[in-house]
């Protein structure tokens, strides 16, 4: 993510964390995490998550470790007692098969390179340990709403790129990541007059505004 970017993120912090308070969105996309995070038997082994914010979602699904390019944001992390390091996803600065899983929250759309992401994401997680995507498919309804944002010039959504899930596995293919599950969540319009709970599904539904996709890592 360029400077400006980082800018904004360090600028809107307290801003951005508050927005997650008893907030429907972030509920059902935190169900459909532990929906497919419990569906593969994810256990109490060594998370990160790349992209880690102010630890919303790390402290939800008790990730222990997380990186992120702005600094605001991981302050607030910390105070969630998750051991944070200042550091982009395209260089972890971690050993190569340091983790049983890696997470990547809403996160992969705001990186620069996502394939040296992803590649980076194989390299931390041991063989035959898992990296969590969670994304907005940009073909979904919610994916047309924030590419609008962008076009419009919004402050944070113009510093992303929205990917469709099909191609998302395929490049994650390429990097010895194979797709083992996916669920999906927010079926309800995305300028709805109010949000309101729902029961994720198995499968990265078409149409849904959000997809976690469950990859296992089969490099040597």
């Amino acid at each position: 993510m360029a400077d400006n970017g980082l800018n904004i993120f360090n600028e809107i912090a307290r801003e951005y964390d508050l927005w997650y308070e008893d907030n429907a969105i972030f509920l059902n996309e935190l169900n459909a995490l532990k929906l497919a995070t419990s569906t593969v038997g994810l256990g109490p082994g060594v998370s990160i998550e790349i992209g880690v914010g102010s630890g919303r979602f790390a402290h939800a699904l008790s990730i222990g470790f997380g990186i992120d390019p702005a600094i605001e944001p991981l302050k607030i992390s910390r105070s969630r007692n998750i051991f944070v390091v200042q550091a982009r996803a395209e260089a972890v600065p971690f050993k190569s098969r340091t983790f049983d899983s890696v997470f990547f929250i809403t996160s992969l759309c705001f990186v620069d390179d996502h394939i040296m992401a992803l590649r980076e994401a194989a390299r931390v997680v041991k063989k035959g340990g898992l990296v969590i995507v969670g994304l907005i498919p940009g073909e979904s309804p919610w994916g047309v709403f924030y590419q609008k944002k962008k076009e419009e010039g919004h402050k944070v959504y113009r510093h992303a790129r929205f990917f469709n899930s099909e191609g998302l596995i395929l490049l994650a293919m390429k990097e010895g990541l194979l797709l083992k599950s996916a669920v999906s969540t927010l079926f309800q319009p995305p300028n709805a007059r109010e949000y309101i709970s729902e029961a994720p599904k198995n499968g990265a539904a078409k149409g849904a505004g959000f997809h976690v996709l469950v990859f296992i890592n089969d490099n040597a």
